[in-house]
């Protein structure tokens, strides 16, 4: 079962489709970046999203969604 708040960052994740940062992701879902982090943190714990260096910049870390959580999100209801 995906929460509301984790269904929100889902969908941002797979609408844009490519990784964000924490403050990218913050921003497309309306929400301060704190709020998010706990979000992220949970979804990472259930293996629906995954959180890495950035290749760009390695002080950064980008978030993307698994095929697991893109399949959570797509199975939810809206």
């Amino acid at each position: 079962v995906v929460s509301t708040a984790e269904r929100v960052v889902l969908r941002r994740l797979r609408d844009v489709a490519r990784p964000l940062s924490l403050g990218e992701l913050a921003g497309g879902v309306h929400r301060d970046a704190s709020s998010v982090s706990v979000v992220v943190s949970r979804l990472v714990e259930r293996g629906l999203v995954r959180k890495e260096r950035s290749p760009d910049d390695q002080r950064r870390c980008v978030i993307s969604a698994t095929a697991a959580g893109r399949r959570a999100v797509d199975d939810s209801p809206d």
